[in-house]
């Protein structure tokens, strides 16, 4: 057990300074205080990629947040159109397209707010969906796919930084309307946002 161990720690080494020299933003990501406010971080840190600063407090009322359910997706768009951006918001899209499109994204230094499946802060908690959002895409050495996710919710981490593989983020790229899914049609995967510029696009 001790030599696993040990070969796990060392395997993860490896990992961490193999997606290392993939590149990231270099931009703030924002902590949410508000319950229901992942929605609310991850706006500030999309404005805040373009210099612009928002409180939460300043962007509620525009997204009408719940304390339940937090904010749509529909929300976070009208709060960038607020700010002057177009938007562009896709989703059930092919894995291979979105890869495509967020590293499109992200290499022409835009980030990218992504609506997923997460697990709660408290290891009691029940997985919910959540905003982060992407700051980061490439494929390491190995042609291993990895993508560096900002999370609001990280505020146990100095950057709210996390390294994630690609295809298990995948597995978790989902979400749904309202409070409780009693129809198909109210899931939808792979949700993704992007707030620009008409000379960026």
């Amino acid at each position: 057990a001790a030599r696993h161990d040990g070969g796990m720690r060392k395997e993860d080494a490896m990992e961490k300074r193999r997606v290392r020299k993939i590149p990231r933003l270099p931009i703030r990501v924002y902590e949410h205080m508000m319950s229901g406010g992942c929605g609310l971080g991850a706006i500030r840190t999309l404005l805040g990629a373009f210099g612009i600063r928002a409180t939460e407090h300043e962007l509620a009322p525009i997204c009408r947040i719940s304390k339940e359910l937090g904010i749509t997706p529909k929300a976070i768009v009208r709060a960038l159109k607020r700010y002057g951006f177009k938007v562009l918001m896709n989703q059930e899209q092919t894995p291979s397209v979105c890869w495509r499109g967020i590293t499109h994204w992200v290499r022409r230094g835009t980030p990218v707010l992504v609506d997923w499946f997460a697990a709660g802060k408290r290891c009691n908690a029940i997985p919910d969906g959540h905003y982060s959002v992407i700051i980061g895409a490439g494929e390491d050495e190995h042609g291993v796919k990895w993508v560096w996710l900002g999370n609001p919710e990280f505020h146990w981490l100095a950057d709210r930084v996390q390294r994630v593989k690609w295809s298990e983020f995948l597995r978790a790229w989902f979400d749904f309307h309202g409070r409780i899914p009693t129809k198909k049609t109210h899931f939808f995967t792979r949700l993704w946002i992007v707030p620009y510029l008409a000379v960026t696009k």
